[in-house]
């Protein structure tokens, strides 16, 4: 027998735990390859788009559109062979789904990016078409769009002129990608933007971004530089970067994703790390005189050694392309199919077969350990599937809580009509005023009423440790907004003075960015702020900076309002305030309490993560059932004197099938309770940030409550029954005269 053979034998000798540490291997490099990446897509940024291109965004943020008037200085800088402009739209289709659609110009477009590939005639069709519209493969056939549709895209951003947020445009091209790369970017819809700066309602002469394609790309460092520092100290002072860099920092935005998946991939690799070693050593443990004998053959210890690791490797092998795999599969089906295309790939199967080997090394060790010691540490597995299911439901807790902590119902939030968020909605001063008077309003100190006009407006500031910028709220409000929120409490410095460029900062936005401490300055549209002031006020307000709205409005050149907060003199008489408001022909507006509509800001992120958890659970879950149905089968093998002799003295089977079970709940249980212990001391109050519904940045905390504790606890119970039925079952089963003979 070759050596190979002797390690595949001794695989084979005890089928049933070997296709059960197979399965566990499987599923857990199935996870690891899914989630490893989406941790590539969020910390590579776009590695195809190549560094022959340049985005340059206003300075504050890339949600800050840059004026059209730039256009011809940009083109003036050498170095420069093109540049086109893309202004975000905000697309929805049908009820609620958002798409990538930018208005640019159609031959700067075809200029800029050649790899998008489509006929001349479609590219024609589309400068001439006034209503014209393209869309890349994957959404063209996704949504079973044809060239000729008149297709109806609703924008959350845009009204048209007659008020409509409904959008009526002519598909007149499908591009495809000039490689497997780009095809997988085909996820973006191109307006015509003539036609979008005319239609609009506001917004008219702006370009969003500039898009620069470089004729040397060796220079694209110095072209920057130049481009920021033409307009540096200007109203409109710009960030110039790569591409790449650009898109890196957008997908940054979505906040702290990359801290969740390397956890959950730490629990995947250490729970694969325990399974596979059990069985190793319980394959060790067997052959214990076998392995004596080979010796005495005179094989050396190196020999013996190598045989337990090369029985580890075949099985981490094996399992984990099959696992890897498997991934690979599931990111074709669905990775072209969403706005965040995934794709295991290179990359990914890199980091796979890495951990392969890795696996492979430490798993062969642990046979060294005793087998007591196994046994109970693999049985418990379970608990990090309990840790990552908490974790990540903690996380969508800590979130709703935040915002659903930041609403009141006797505080009615007034945005222009249509607007899905504050960022979108816009209220000119004589509206603001209007609505501040309307009947059912609380009047507070000299009569007036106690309301508050108030300003959302974007910055970029650094996170902490990191080298890209996230998107964080500056709100403009009046001094009413403090009698609106009297929760909210300066701790450390004093208010802002009107009429100063002065700010204050909510305590979670100091935990987690750089350059807003007290005394320090903020730069923002071209001039600094000087923070003032420190607040805290236990709710997402703790994470936006704020100022006086009358100096926010002179610095970020508004003339209006996003919103107006109204005291209800009766926290019933919402109903009354609407109806008065709404009967006014001079007003367009919608109009809920505060905590409907931050409740209402919560359900896609619970949406998200309820999904995420859900897969990810199930997935690792599987996993620890084979490993459960292992352990269980292991120590029914190894007591089956024991269970002979229970039968042969007059126990049926159903005493047997009992204990079996107990012993298996009760170690799921265990190994339920250290998880929701461990999600508990490492992730409860844990401070993190993600991408709110008006794109910045809202810093909350995990919140493990008993009721995920809870939700834990039954996941462990479930993997305990079906990871001790069949265990169970096959001893009730065992012939007395056969196990008493084995024994």
């Amino acid at each position: 027998m070759t050596r190979s053979g002797f390690v595949f034998a001794n695989l084979l000798r005890k089928k049933t735990r070997t296709v059960l540490t197979l399965l566990s291997v499987v599923t857990a490099f199935l996870l690891f390859g899914l989630l490893q990446a989406v941790n590539v897509m969020f910390s590579a940024g776009a590695d195809f788009v190549g560094a022959t291109r340049l985005v340059t965004q206003a300075r504050v943020s890339f949600t800050q559109s840059l004026p059209m008037r730039l256009l011809p200085e940009i083109e003036a800088v050498p170095g420069v062979e093109q540049v086109m402009w893309q202004q975000w739209f905000g697309a929805v289709w049908q009820e609620n789904t958002q798409l990538f659609f930018f208005a640019t110009d159609p031959a700067r477009l075809h200029a800029v990016y050649p790899e998008y590939v489509m006929p001349d005639q479609q590219w024609k069709a589309f400068e001439e078409t006034r209503t014209g519209m393209i869309v890349g493969r994957i959404l063209a056939d996704k949504y079973g769009w044809r060239i000729g549709d008149k297709v109806p895209i609703a924008s959350n951003i845009f009204p048209q002129k007659n008020g409509s947020k409904a959008w009526i445009f002519d598909l007149v091209g499908i591009y495809d990608g000039k490689d497997e790369e780009w095809q997988r970017n085909t996820n973006l819809g191109w307006i015509n933007h003539a036609y979008f700066d005319e239609a609009t309602l506001f917004g008219t002469g702006l370009a969003g971004t500039f898009t620069l394609k470089l004729s040397n790309p060796d220079q694209a460092a110095q072209i920057a530089q130049t481009i920021d520092s033409k307009f540096e100290n200007s109203p409109d002072e710009t960030k110039t970067q790569t591409e790449k860099d650009f898109n890196l920092g957008f997908f940054k935005q979505i906040g702290d994703i990359g801290l969740i998946v390397r956890w959950i991939l730490f629990a995947v690799f250490f729970t694969l790390l325990l399974v596979v070693g059990n069985t190793i050593a319980q394959s060790v443990r067997e052959r214990i005189p076998e392995l004596a004998i080979l010796k005495t053959l005179g094989f050396t210890d190196g020999n013996v050694l190598g045989f337990v690791l090369a029985e580890a490797a075949a099985m981490c092998v094996i399992g984990g392309l099959l696992g890897l795999g498997l991934a690979t599969l599931i990111g074709i089906k669905i990775g072209g199919g969403g706005n965040f295309p995934i794709a295991v790939d290179h990359r990914v199967w890199i980091t796979g077969v890495l951990a392969i080997v890795g696996l492979s090394l430490a798993v062969g060790l642990l046979p060294a350990l005793r087998a007591s010691r196994l046994s109970i540490v693999d049985a418990l597995a379970g608990r990090w599937v309990v840790a990552v299911f908490t974790a990540l439901l903690a996380m969508a807790e800590g979130f709703q809580s935040t915002l659903k902590s930041t609403g009141r119902d006797d505080v009615a939030l007034v945005l222009r009509g249509g607007s899905s968020a504050e960022l979108n909605s816009g209220l000119t001063r004589d509206q603001a005023t209007l609505i501040k008077q309307a009947p059912g309003v609380r009047v507070g100190a000299g009569g007036q009423p106690l309301a508050s006009a108030e300003m959302i407006v974007i910055a970029e500031l650094m996170r902490t440790g990191e080298k890209t910028g996230s998107n964080i709220t500056v709100r403009g409000v009046e001094p009413a907004a403090f009698a609106l929120r009297p929760q909210l409490k300066i701790v450390d410095g004093r208010l802002f003075q009107p009429g100063l460029r002065e700010l204050i900062v909510g305590r979670g936005v100091t935990q987690q960015f750089e350059g807003v401490k007290l005394g320090e300055m903020v730069r923002m549209r071209g001039s600094d702020w000087t923070v003032v002031g420190v607040f805290e006020s236990g709710d997402a307000n703790e994470s936006e900076l704020w100022a006086d709205v009358e100096v926010a409005q002179t610095t970020f050149n508004r003339r209006g309002f996003s919103a107006v907060r109204l005291q209800l003199a009766d926290p019933a008489g919402l109903q009354s305030v609407k109806v008065a408001l709404t009967a006014d022909p001079r007003l367009n507006i919608d109009i809920e309490s505060e905590q409907q509509y931050y409740s209402g800001q919560t359900q896609q992120f619970r949406e998200t993560i309820g999904m995420l958890a859900g897969v990810v659970t199930l997935i690792m879950a599987l996993g620890a059932t084979f490993a459960a149905l292992n352990t269980m089968y292991a120590a029914v093998g190894a007591r089956e004197r024991e269970i002979a002799t229970l039968r042969a003295i007059g126990f049926s089977g159903t005493p047997v099938v009992v204990s079996v079970m107990i012993e298996s709940l009760a170690l799921a249980l265990a190994g339920g309770a250290i998880g929701a212990l461990l999600a508990y001391l490492l992730f409860n109050n844990m401070a993190v940030s993600t991408l709110g519904e008006n794109f910045t940045q809202v810093v909350f905390q995990f919140k493990v409550t008993p009721k995920l504790v809870q939700q834990g606890l039954l996941i462990a119970i479930v993997i305990g029954m079906f990871g001790g039925l069949l265990p169970a079952l096959r001893a009730a089963r065992l012939p007395v005269t056969t196990a008493l003979r084995a024994a």
